[in-house]
């Protein structure tokens, strides 16, 4: 599962397993009291697709959208 946090606009994103964030020391329930919540991400569908992150009440989405 992947959990996310935007900080000045840039999305920090940690990958947790059985509970555990991998690579790391932190535990789930830590990292969602600092903040960090469930985040999907989505395929890019086009070369010239830029990420925004849209936040919702649990959770953060990933969109693609071409400018």
């Amino acid at each position: 599962m992947k959990l996310g946090k935007k900080i000045n606009e840039e999305m920090l994103l940690v990958e947790c397993e059985n509970g555990i964030e991998v690579n790391g020391t932190r535990t789930e329930e830590e990292l969602r009291e600092d903040g960090y919540k469930n985040a999907c991400e989505i395929e890019r569908h086009s070369e010239g697709a830029e990420c925004e992150w849209v936040e919702y009440p649990d959770c953060w989405v990933q969109v693609w959208r071409d400018f």
